[in-house]
């Protein structure tokens, strides 16, 4: 999918009006700001920003993914029954963008792998000062539902302390959330790898 049509996909998919589901990408490797600009705030990039955002030439292979799923697994009962689930903030509808670089088991310390991505982030947060993120942290069904809830925003509060403790980003522009195992990657099972990931969209 090279650029052109990914813009497509993302303007006809669901941004008119916030009533079809949300995109979400995965880039092969690590995106350039002006790459996660073009999908999160294409009007965010500044008049000179794809010189000063370093938009790759060469080809990027970019794959949208399948919408999430939800409640695809139960979640581990205890021995006095399913333990219940906090309700989770209702998703954002903005185009996200999500990271084949995945955490390790009932871990919150971050992928040596992604931080190069984060970095990334932090510079587009630079290039377009008036951007807000949302980073959702997310978890398989591995484990009691109370511990995936805050295993996934530890996740996604270990993103947040990264951008802000190498770029200085102000607090009020990354906001952490955790989704535990609610919104599965419907491509993988519920206990795969690739469901212990963070994904980050545009705050509305």
């Amino acid at each position: 999918m090279n650029r052109i049509s990914m813009m497509a996909v993302i303007f006809a998919g669901g941004l008119a009006g916030g009533h079809a589901a949300a995109q979400t990408f995965e880039f092969e490797g690590v995106p350039t700001p002006a790459e996660i600009l073009e999908i999160l705030a294409p009007e965010a990039m500044p008049a000179d920003g794809f010189r000063r955002a370093g938009r790759s030439e060469t080809p990027r292979r970019i794959v949208l993914l399948p919408p999430p799923t939800t409640d695809r697994h139960p979640q581990p009962a205890t021995p006095q029954g399913r333990e219940p689930q906090a309700a989770a903030p209702r998703p954002n509808p903005q185009p996200a963008i999500s990271f084949a670089t995945n955490f390790a088991i009932g871990s919150a310390d971050l992928p040596s792998g992604l931080m190069p991505v984060l970095r990334a982030y932090g510079h587009a947060l630079q290039l377009a000062p008036a951007l807000r993120l949302e980073i959702s942290g997310h978890t398989d069904v591995t484990g009691p539902a109370a511990v995936n809830e805050a295993l996934s925003l530890q996740r996604a509060d270990a993103a947040r302390r990264f951008i802000q403790a190498e770029f200085g980003i102000d607090q009020s522009r990354i906001v952490p959330r955790g989704a535990g195992p609610r919104e599965m990657r419907g491509d993988y099972p519920p206990d795969a790898a690739q469901q212990r990931r963070i994904e980050i969209r545009r705050l509305q």
